[in-house]
């Protein structure tokens, strides 16, 4: 069974496209995780969902509905506005002008673990870190999750962090809440 998932869960990564390791990795664990729980269920106490046909109308094809009638390719817009603010506050150490893109509180993942910080010691953990020439290198848009990866680099070698770091903005409410009729906020900081 867990073969099979794990199989299903490639096979859906393979038809999706290149996503970010971390995202692929994440996928993967849980498909392992879930595997395993379903396995020390009997079977007779499992659930069959069921599937009810509706006439609601679908979006056209290769497009997916994100909010408010954005579709798949306006998330590519939408990422190149967000590195247009995010970008020369990094290059320029502007921290005031990152702040407002950043949610309340923030998960630093680096290889000793995750940790959540406010959005004033998340400031301070990419300050520490910052040098001349950092900037935006690369942009991942993955509307299957409403969230935009910016990587960028070269930050300064601050263990357990290297020389990149990858900001993930997810379409959040005022709140940092998830909503697809929200802004695009930071709210995971990674440097792994």
């Amino acid at each position: 069974m867990a073969r099979l998932l794990l199989l299903a869960t490639t096979l859906v990564l393979i038809a999706c496209g290149p996503g970010s390791p971390a995202m692929e990795r994440d996928i993967a664990n849980t498909a392992i995780a879930r595997s395993r729980v379903g396995s020390t269920v009997s079977p007779a106490r499992r659930i069959i969902p069921t599937v009810v046909a509706t006439d609601a109308p679908r979006p056209p094809t290769g497009e997916l509905d994100l909010a408010a009638g954005a579709r798949t390719s306006d998330i590519d817009a939408q990422a190149r506005e967000v590195r247009a603010i995010i970008e020369p506050a990094l290059r320029g150490a502007r921290w005031g002008d990152l702040e407002p893109q950043l949610c309340g509180e923030i998960a630093v993942w680096t290889a000793e673990g995750t940790a959540t910080r406010t959005r004033a010691e998340a400031l301070d953990w990419l300050r520490e870190r910052w040098q001349p020439n950092v900037a935006v290198t690369e942009v991942h848009p993955m509307a299957h999750f409403a969230a935009i990866e910016f990587g960028s680099e070269p930050w300064r070698r601050v263990p357990p962090s290297g020389p990149r770091i990858t900001l993930t903005a997810h379409l959040v409410d005022s709140d940092c809440k998830g909503n697809l009729l929200g802004q695009w906020r930071i709210d995971v900081i990674s440097a792994l």
